[in-house]
């Protein structure tokens, strides 16, 4: 199973309520085993947009596509940089 960060989930939760898929079509569509994205899905109480908005304004998530690969980019470096110290 991936491990997702904070900010991986909420960009996919706001992914997912933009989509109008069903929970089980936009896993299946984005490759997600549906108890990983259903989990995630509960861990935030089941957001509609706003909220979603809301925790990636609060999650400091950048709202263009390269400024989000770009910090998602430095998070996955930081981590693997993490793992490898441990």
């Amino acid at each position: 199973m991936s491990h997702y960060n904070e900010s991986e989930k909420i960009l996919l939760l706001h992914q997912y309520v933009t989509s109008g898929l069903t929970l089980h079509e936009f896993s299946s569509r984005h490759g997600i085993p549906l108890s990983t994205f259903h989990r995630i899905y509960t861990e935030y109480g089941s957001p509609d947009v706003s909220s979603v908005a809301y925790l990636m304004k609060k999650e400091d998530i950048p709202d263009t596509l390269e400024a989000l690969q770009a910090q998602l980019l430095r998070e996955r470096k930081a981590h693997e940089k993490r793992d490898q110290t441990s």
